[in-house]
C-alpha cells in the first residue's frame, strides 16, 4: 500500500478528500493529515509518506514551500500533487507510472 498524505488549510476539504476517495481500491491509504506547511514538514520528517495530496496556497506558505522545505531533510521524496490534479495522479499510481512500487 502507498502511504498518503493529504494537506490543506480547510478541514472540511481534508475530510473529503479522505472519506470520498476509496482508497484501497488505488492501493493506497490514507496515513496522515496535515492542516499547515509546517505541519506537513513535520509529518514527512517523522514518517514514511509515498504520495502528497495538496493544497496550492495555505496560510503560512505555499505548497512549493512545502515541497522545497522536505526536499533537504527527508531521505526519500514522496509523489506531489495538487488537489486539483488528484485524479490524473491516481491514475499514474494504477498504471504504475509513479516512483515507487506498489507492494
Amino acid at each position: 500500500m502507498l502511504r498518503v498524505l493529504i494537506v490543506d488549510d480547510e478541514p472540511l476539504v481534508r475530510t473529503g478528500i479522505r472519506y470520498r476517495i476509496p482508497w484501497g481500491e488505488y492501493r493506497m491509504q490514507v496515513v496522515a493529515e496535515a492542516g499547515s506547511v509546517q505541519e506537513a514538514i513535520a509529518v514527512l520528517q517523522g514518517q514514511e509518506i509515498d504520495v502528497v495530496f495538496t493544497d496550492i496556497v495555505m496560510p503560512g506558505g505555499t505548497a512549493w514551500n512545502c515541497c522545497s522545505g522536505c526536499g533537504r531533510t527527508i531521505p526519500s521524496s514522496p509523489l506531489w500533487c495538487s488537489a486539483i490534479m488528484m485524479s490524473s495522479a491516481i491514475s499514474r499510481v494504477r498504471c504504475g507510472l509513479a516512483r515507487r512500487t506498489i507492494s
